[in-house]
């Protein structure tokens, strides 16, 4: 289901398009397993709201956005008192991530973790033929560490982004000659390292900006 007409017009067999929300959960299995793919915040609250009538005792609701690791401690905690369970789901991949396989980190009690594990393996993506599953004990700890991996991406994006900056502006690199450069995908990058070699060929990138 999605609260968007246009969205629910676009989906084709097999996926399988409910009229409403109450729709939507009163077809599933119980206990339930209920996804959400909704941007942080005002979002999640408000869907967790009008979900919170339609459940029943064991129902899970697993929060797949970039919620922050306090407020799903908080949703954890409180539908945890009316018999349902608030699970954080970290979820890494993008549309390349849904067609293949993504990297997934869930935060849950040990028992929703086994749960998990068997629910999400199947789809998870794979390295070094394991699945790309972290099952971290605790509410909260999926969304937590998804925080953190953010911030390690977001860091080594802006590394490269700088890097491009000095081959192409600060050494007047053309882009051609910056790509035949780049690393291969599987080869390992020391950044300080290639920085420190590049200093002393191109004495001129020590006084880039």
């Amino acid at each position: 289901w999605d609260s968007s007409p246009d969205a629910r017009a676009a989906c084709a067999p097999p996926v399988a398009v409910a009229a409403s929300l109450a729709d939507a959960i009163a077809r599933l299995d119980r206990p339930r397993r209920i996804l959400l793919c909704v941007p942080a915040g005002a979002a999640v609250e408000a869907l967790g709201a009008d979900l919170a009538p339609l459940l029943q005792a064991g129902d899970r609701i697993i929060d797949g956005g970039n919620s922050h690791y306090r407020d799903t401690i908080a949703r954890a905690q409180e539908f945890r008192r009316n018999g349902f369970e608030w699970i954080g789901l970290g979820i890494s991949g993008g549309e390349d991530g849904a067609r293949h396989g993504a990297a997934f980190m869930v935060g849950a009690s040990a028992p929703l973790l086994l749960e998990m594990a068997a629910l999400l393996t199947p789809v998870a993506a794979r390295a070094h033929g394991l699945p790309c599953l972290a099952l971290i004990e605790g509410d909260g700890a999926g969304h937590f560490v998804k925080m953190a991996h953010n911030g390690i991406e977001y860091a080594l994006m802006q590394v490269l982004a700088e890097l491009y900056i000095a081959l192409r502006h600060g050494l007047a690199l053309s882009d051609g000659y910056v790509e035949k450069r780049r690393p291969a995908a599987d080869e390992p990058v020391s950044f300080p390292g290639l920085f420190n070699q590049l200093g002393r060929r191109y004495p001129a990138l020590q006084y880039v900006p």
